[in-house]
């Protein structure tokens, strides 16, 4: 019969507490466990990566070599080659056809396309650049090579510049312009295409009219009660991801350029992009102007769909 006197927990329910620092015979003695003395043994003790202990750590004793040129110009390249094994009948070939056959990221916007193999078939090809050889055995089968510009430059200017340049004035709204800029010396000419990216911080109201402009900029800029204008209608691009989906979205549904709208995120005649970052957790039915390869993948997975709408 069970009572009270005899009630005990089931086997292996409970275990003795264990008794560090009790002498070599424990079995935890001298370090108790903790592996060492000193720093290390102490609770909440942390040593940051790369530390090591006041000397010259590595990565500041190697030497450092060369530099990164900010004005490189980046060509994705094709060769003759891959247009042969994906294209065997010849065709028009564009960055955009590429694009959609996987044989550069969807990010691309310049094109180079060397090789000098043999071809089969006559291809019209709309690139930014090509090599002597590849030029040569494309109009020797009877192809044409229409050359394009590479993709516009811009100079670089940040938030800490313009606040550095143009002081908050109390509430008032300060012009940014390519007037003014380049009258405080950040650009060379009136005519210089230039773009807002988000280094630094600002403390007043901007209105700031560029040729492009970084999402956390605009984000940056807008949350202090200015406003943003930009230049080129190609680069007026409202970027969206899988976090903001879920933040807007959270049951599902349509996601179009009028509900982005009715949220108050999409403004004027922007177009939208999706790109793939963030978790997706709904079966969305996406209506963008421009979609990433693996945002596209990602959220057919999960059920959704992507619409691609028409470039204005």
């Amino acid at each position: 019969m069970t009572n009270l006197s005899n009630l005990h927990p089931a086997k292996g329910a409970t275990k003795r507490k264990k008794r560090v620092g009790r002498g070599q015979g424990s079995g935890w003695g001298t370090n108790a466990g903790r592996g060492g003395k000193g720093q290390t043994a102490r609770t909440g003790s942390s040593i940051r990566p790369g530390f090591e202990g006041g000397q010259m750590p590595l990565q500041r004793r190697i030497p450092k070599r060369g530099f990164k040129n900010v004005c490189r110009v980046e060509y994705a390249e094709v060769t003759l080659e891959e247009l042969v094994r994906v294209y065997p009948k010849g065709g028009t070939i564009t960055l955009d056809s590429l694009k959609e056959k996987g044989l550069v990221t969807s990010t691309s916007t310049n094109l180079k396309i060397l090789g000098d193999a043999e071809l089969g078939a006559a291809y019209e090809i709309t690139t930014h650049r090509i090599t002597a050889p590849a030029r040569t055995a494309i109009e020797g089968k009877g192809g044409s090579v229409h050359l394009l510009t590479a993709a516009r430059q811009y100079r670089r200017i940040t938030l800490g510049n313009i606040s550095k340049k143009f002081p908050k004035k109390a509430d008032a709204v300060i012009e940014v312009t390519p007037a003014s800029l380049l009258a405080a010396g950040l650009l060379k000419t009136s005519e210089e295409a230039y773009e807002v990216v988000a280094a630094g911080t600002i403390s007043g109201k901007y209105a700031v009219s560029a040729h492009r402009v970084s999402n956390t900029a605009r984000l940056m800029i807008e949350g202090k009660g200015g406003r943003v204008s930009v230049l080129d209608p190609a680069n007026d691009v409202l970027k969206i991801n899988f976090d903001h989906l879920r933040s807007w979205f959270p049951r599902g549904g349509a996601v179009t350029p009028e509900t982005l709208k009715k949220l108050g995120v999409l403004k004027g005649n922007q177009r939208v992009r999706l790109t793939d970052s963030g978790r997706v957790t709904q079966a969305w039915k996406v209506e963008v102007h421009q979609v990433g390869r693996l945002a596209k993948k990602k959220l057919e997975a999960a059920g959704g769909s992507v619409t691609v709408l028409p470039t204005r």
